[in-house]
């Protein structure tokens, strides 16, 4: 018990230094609404990277799958109904596995390689669902953040104007005087830490929880034990932030609705492994005549204080807070990093290089283009207090990828097709988001030859051509004829291009 103690000590120390300073500074920075978007395009580059190695994990085990299937007959039957059962939870014809050099199963496949190669389905699953579902909400937020900045000069309706001034001028106020608390809050619990054993009236942490000390009916009354609850949220929830930022968990992550079941129950692990300690040391941050006579102190203290040597290091340690205290607040991580070329602590504030946050602004913008629906969604939801939907709950299951060109392609089409104002109507943004999917969905399909040929030799009625008086103008066009049946403008000057639905 006294040797468990101590790790969970050791760890939760370091990892809640290093929240005691990242919290408050986090919401400092991010208090202003450019500084969050320019902190999200910053991001972007790299949560990009890591969803494309994600996606081709992904592909190269799929096709190993595909690859198993197509020998099957050569397997015991047990191995076949495994195989089968992993080909028919994946995501083939999605992927394109046959593009995709994948290393060749063993000439005997085993069930060893079997759970194996299982592992690594489930594994590159949460990896793609986890960085998909965090590119989707980056993306959203960046969206939802540029119209505030863009708000003064676009046509809003005045109703707006109070949500407007709530998110851009009251929310990062209250995110200020939260991270000067929260600031203040982090000195009094790290001067607390260096002088309870040596000082311990001095403790800010027990002056706080403790007032009534010479009560016979009880030295902490409700309001203490009100404050010494915020208290321990406070070191925990330091504690555990600073695990999301250590980078050598590997691929544990908490994904909405997708965790895998390996990295919630690590995650559980992390939090009674962290709490125990925590809560134990806070105690000794109160005066030992009062922390001495509790049944907490009494439960752990007789194992934790097992020797001098334990009890000692329970009573001393706590300083080493200082050190990643000074480390975050000095970015020494990130020092360590350009040095050695590879740092356990990443600071999300690291000057990046020059060009990074562009870049991240282009692939954000991008994305938005490539994905009519998503922009509709992100401009008629950026003024309220939640966020956007997600396009589709399947959309944390499918990566929303496209390849250079087609990107290119379908950004500068969607910079075409995008309306020249607003509609503030709510049934015409409906009827005008569904003639954008329909749009969208038949623009990016590629007409056969033989059916243009097939329609340069006919006349389309005048009802089909839209506000073009010429009706065989376009004739040709391909995937437009779909997008003037649904109400979308051609290569035409008379068309309209607003994306409506003419009914």
């Amino acid at each position: 018990m006294a040797m468990a103690y101590a790790y969970g000590l050791i760890l939760s120390i370091y990892l809640m230094g290093h929240g005691l300073v990242a919290i408050p500074r986090r919401l400092i920075r991010d208090a202003t609404v450019s500084a969050r978007l320019r902190r999200l395009q910053t991001h972007a580059p790299g949560i990009h990277d890591k969803l494309d190695e994600a996606i081709d994990d992904l592909a190269q085990v799929e096709a190993q799958i595909l690859q198993l299937r197509q020998r099957k007959n050569a397997m015991p039957r047990d191995l076949q109904d495994w195989v089968e059962e992993l080909y028919d939870t994946s995501n083939l014809p999605e992927s394109r596995p046959t593009a995709i050099s994948a290393p060749a199963p063993p000439p005997v496949v085993t069930e060893r390689y079997m759970a194996e190669l299982s592992r690594k389905v489930k594994r590159a699953r949460h990896k793609r669902a986890r960085f998909t579902g965090e590119w989707n909400h980056l993306v959203r937020q960046a969206a939802r953040l540029q119209s505030l900045i863009d708000f003064p000069s676009s046509q809003r309706p005045k109703s707006a104007n109070m949500r407007y001034h709530v998110q851009v001028h009251v929310f990062p106020a209250l995110r200020i005087v939260a991270g000067v608390f929260l600031a203040c809050a982090s000195v009094g619990l790290i001067w607390s830490e260096v002088v309870h054993e040596k000082a311990p009236k001095l403790s800010l942490v027990g002056k706080s929880v403790v007032h009534h000390p010479s009560s016979s009916r009880g030295q902490i009354g409700f309001a203490g034990q009100m404050i010494s609850a915020a208290w321990l949220l406070y070191m925990c929830a330091a504690a555990l932030y600073s695990v999301t930022e250590v980078k050598v968990w590997g691929n544990r992550a908490l994904v909405r609705r997708q965790t895998y079941a390996e990295s919630a129950c690590w995650y559980s692990l992390q939090v009674a492994k962290l709490t125990v300690p925590l809560s134990f040391n806070f105690i000794t941050m109160i005066d030992p005549t009062i922390s001495e006579g509790t049944t907490f102190f009494r439960f752990l203290g007789r194992l934790i204080n097992l020797t001098p040597v334990i009890g000692n290091f329970s009573a001393y340690f706590p300083i080493v807070v200082l050190l990643p205290v000074f480390a975050t607040l000095f970015n020494l991580y990130g020092k360590v990093k350009n040095i050695i070329g590879f740092g356990v602590i990443e600071d999300e504030h690291d000057e990046p290089g020059a060009g990074t946050w562009r870049e991240g602004r282009i692939l954000i913008e991008r994305e938005l283009q490539a994905d009519g629906s998503q922009l509709n969604i992100a401009s008629s939801s950026l003024l309220s207090s939640a966020e956007p939907s997600p396009r589709h709950s399947a959309d944390l299951n499918r990566p929303s990828r496209l390849t250079n060109n087609n990107r290119a392609s379908a950004a500068r089409r969607a910079a075409a097709r995008m309306p020249a104002e607003d509609e503030d109507t709510s049934d015409r943004a409906f009827f005008q988001d569904v003639g954008q999917r329909m749009r969208n969905t038949f623009d990016t399909v590629e007409t056969p030859a033989w059916l243009r040929d097939i329609g340069e030799g006919i006349k389309k009625p005048k009802w089909m051509s839209g506000d073009n008086d010429d009706g065989g103008q376009g004739s040709g066009e391909g995937s437009n004829f779909f997008g003037k049946l649904f109400g979308g403008g051609g290569g035409g000057g008379g068309s309209s291009s607003s994306g409506n639905i003419r009914l």
